[in-house]
């Protein structure tokens, strides 16, 4: 293992309690919120008066490193024109040699669209950058989409983020990583949950405004059955956050 790896091993286990976090883990949803007394936590729209959080950013980074299928949106593309998906915290060149070495990863992961496919802009960033781009979506739309070299794009008869989901998990993918607004990411919680671990960044006020985002009430509801692995409070500029991991009780778990 080199100190690059070795690095970033030791930041993993300073902000999730000891734990290494190489092992496939299922479907993990990765996202920020901001907490306010006596109401649910609502996600935090990414935008120029967010609150900026460098742990958060390594979170987010972390859960790419350990993915073998990232799954965004369309909308999330319009909604951040600029948005790459290389590692780009300040621990981004720790995390890639963790990655290759520690997770075992020889590739970089694919990055899948999830998307109607009328407005999509082939000329975002996310089809130029670090993960592999796939685009999913309806067969109709697939047929009329012109996509640049390397972009693959998968039709579906009933297009879903569990239909990405199960194509994902078809190709082989031990660890999924979404990166989805609430709109979307629901389909996570409702009827029998897919998801198997949220990494969850929670903003608890401070220095910097809270800014309105979506309401996430059926990810509050899930949380209270689950079971918190990891939680750690960091003091930021911004105001303080807190690093969760939380994993899905199943009926069958002891």
């Amino acid at each position: 293992m080199t100190p690059w790896s070795r690095d970033a091993l030791a930041k993993i286990r300073e902000f999730y309690d000891r734990e290494e976090l190489h092992h496939p883990a299922g479907v993990v949803h990765v996202l920020a919120v901001q907490r306010q007394p006596g109401r649910s936590d609502h996600v935090i729209a990414v935008g120029p008066n967010s609150p900026v959080s460098v742990s958060d950013r390594f979170a987010l980074d972390l859960a790419r490193a350990r993915s073998d299928v990232i799954i965004t949106t369309g909308q999330i593309l319009r909604d951040e024109p600029n948005l790459r998906y290389e590692l780009g915290s300040r621990w981004a060149t720790e995390l890639y040699a963790w990655r290759r070495e520690v997770a075992e990863h020889d590739c970089a992961p694919v990055v899948v669209v999830l998307t109607a496919g009328a407005r999509l802009n082939f000329g975002h960033p996310t089809f130029h950058s670090w993960a592999r781009p796939v685009v999913f979506t309806s067969e109709r739309s697939a047929t009329h989409l012109c996509p640049p070299t390397g972009v693959r794009v998968i039709g579906s008869n009933a297009p879903s983020l569990r239909a990405a989901i199960e194509w994902a998990n078809g190709e082989g993918a031990r660890t999924i990583v979404v990166e989805a607004g609430p709109s979307t990411a629901r389909d996570l919680y409702l009827g029998t949950p897919v998801v198997d671990e949220v990494m969850l960044s929670v903003f608890e006020g401070g220095h910097a405004p809270i800014v309105p985002g979506g309401e996430f009430a059926e990810l509050n509801a899930m949380l209270e059955h689950s079971r918190c692995a990891s939680d750690v409070s960091v003091p930021e500029p911004s105001g303080t956050w807190r690093l969760q991991r939380w994993l899905t009780v199943r009926p069958s778990d002891p």
